[in-house]
């Protein structure tokens, strides 16, 4: 049969037994108007270490044996305790399968009592009541064990809902916990699909035949280096006559101006030697 009730339970693996839960129920007890005393109690195994509490049993033997019943079952989901009408006759403890509820009192401030009777849970003097967990009825928001837990290690199941509640300090995932728990298969999350991861590839892909063109690009240049060299070198004759020739056409005009200029002193000679046979004529005359 399938489990209805929440309950709260840990995880061993996660449990460190700091024993911050069993603070924290006395504090939230002592709120609500309850008697100061932990709820649960750290059990520290050679298999692991965890506190124990109440399972919150759909049969619920505790309940099916109190005589006065202060053991009910609630509406919401989990066997109430109500401390007024319990008589500590300690057939709950006795019932229990887990060994999650024990017997603990509290001093009648009327009454005389040694220090020793406080080493006991039951004394004379002092009003003896049942301590299991009560999901911390009356208070307002998370459990308090759930709340105060450092490493996440307290959650409350919820079989029906699936509203599981965890600590605010958790790291990791406890679905695979609690199907263990509740007896079910674990089911693996679904992955990601892996056409996300698959595109950076697709477009590595795409760019591919750009690159191969490159290489094909350089082949190509490579292969033409030949007929360019081979051009240069059928060029090269053909581009030494024009220099040639440029450079006697530089130099005809030198050579013209050259023989241009030489008659220039044969002239002036002849003008000098007509100037004296001049003067020689005239002083015959």
């Amino acid at each position: 049969m399938a489990k209805k009730h929440r309950f709260v339970i840990c995880n061993p693996e996660l449990c460190i037994g700091c024993k911050a839960c069993e603070k924290a129920c006395v504090k939230s007890a002592y709120a609500r108007g309850r008697l100061n005393k932990t709820r649960l109690n750290v059990l520290a195994l050679e298999t692991g270490k965890m506190p124990n509490q109440c399972r919150q049993c759909d049969d619920s033997p505790c309940a099916n044996v109190c005589p006065t019943s202060a053991l009910i079952f609630s509406k919401d989901s989990y066997i109430e305790f109500r401390e007024s009408i319990c008589i500590g006759c300690k057939l709950c403890s006795i019932a229990c399968p887990y060994g999650a509820i024990h017997m603990n009192a509290e001093s009648i401030p009327s009454i005389k009592v040694d220090e020793d009777d406080y080493k006991v849970g039951c004394a004379k003097g002092r009003k003896s009541v049942a301590m299991k967990c009560d999901l911390c009825a009356g208070r307002e928001g998370v459990q308090a064990c759930i709340d105060s837990c450092p490493k996440g290690a307290l959650l409350l199941i919820d079989p029906i809902n699936e509203n599981h509640v965890y600590g605010k300090k958790l790291k990791g995932d406890q679905s695979r916990f609690i199907a263990n728990v509740l007896g079910r298969e674990y089911v693996e999350p679904a992955k990601e699909p892996e056409t996300t991861k698959t595109e950076p590839k697709e477009q590595v892909s795409e760019q591919a035949p750009t690159s191969e063109a490159k290489t094909q690009a350089k082949t190509e240049t490579k292969e033409q280096t030949p007929d360019a060299q081979s051009k240069t070198q059928t060029d090269t004759p053909t581009s030494e006559p024009k220099t040639t020739q440029a450079t006697q056409s530089e130099e005809t005009p030198v050579k013209a101006q050259a023989q241009t200029a030489k008659p220039e002193p044969e002239v002036k000679a002849k003008d000098a030697k007509k100037g004296k046979a001049s003067q020689n004529t005239g002083k015959e005359a």
